[in-house]
């Protein structure tokens, strides 16, 4: 078998990444030249349509490449680059995703804790509050999961941090049921691997439709679940003082 390659896409509409993104992947840059591993990088700025962007990179990495993995990482995610590589080491995956947070706290998972342990170390609380609810679904009649290191079957997942393989979409294409929609200035027709919308009857995001599509052309879907990984976004902080010093016993000074 052929060393895989990996041709990684960041759909990136502003034009900025995040530092964490920046460092995450320059460190992968640097493992994929350590151990052989080719790989290039393409972006796609100035796309307001998350949809239209990763079907242009998904076609762009089928027609112009021959890398045998596309991996998408957006542009707000950061990552371990040994945990990334370390999907490549399941050659029969073919749909490989790092199960990734939302940009947000589960307070309650946090309060929970410190419940249950009053000397928690405060730096680990951002660590335990990561909230998951709707970032995958695991598969029909399956209501429990293991969290370590190996990966687990899931029906659908982000496209956060997502590796395809080739030899899926060439299976795909192959089949004829894939659309296609011009390209720009009559380019490439790109094909539309991703959708989102109204889809069987509700609302369904192109991540979730690309793993769908995916499983009818016989693939599984496989999540890493034991990466830690940042998603960067805004965050308002609140000032509260009245409501701060409340939640502390004893004196309190006062004008």
């Amino acid at each position: 078998m052929s060393k895989p390659s990996l041709y990684i896409t960041t759909p990136c509409y502003s034009g900025d990444v995040a530092m964490t993104y920046h460092v995450s992947v320059m460190e992968l840059a640097r493992l994929c030249r350590e151990r052989g591993i080719a790989f290039e990088q393409n972006f796609l700025s100035g796309c307001s349509s998350i949809t239209h962007a990763r079907n242009w990179l998904t076609t762009a990495f089928f027609h112009s490449t021959r890398h045998s993995h596309m991996l998408f990482i957006d542009a707000d995610m950061g990552f371990q680059a040994t945990d990334i590589l370390c999907m490549l080491d399941y050659p029969d995956h073919e749909v490989s995703a790092v199960l990734c947070p939302k940009r947000e706290y589960n307070w309650q998972i946090i309060r929970d804790a410190v419940a249950c342990n009053p000397s928690i170390d405060p730096s680990v609380l951002a660590n335990i509050g990561g909230q998951y609810t709707g970032m995958f679904h695991l598969p029909p009649g399956v209501n429990s999961m293991v969290v370590g290191p190996d990966p687990i079957e899931v029906a659908v997942a982000g496209t956060g941090i997502m590796m395809i393989t080739r030899r899926l979409l060439q299976r795909m294409l192959g089949s004829g049921s894939i659309a296609h929609y011009p390209g720009a200035d009559g380019g490439l027709a790109i094909a539309e691997f991703f959708r989102s919308g109204i889809i069987d009857g509700g609302p369904q995001g192109e991540d979730f439709y690309f793993c769908n599509l995916a499983r009818r052309h016989g693939a599984k879907i496989w999540g890493f679940p034991g990466f830690a990984i940042t998603h960067t976004g805004q965050h308002a902080f609140t000032g509260d003082l009245p409501r701060t010093v409340a939640h502390y016993a004893g004196p309190v000074q006062t004008p």
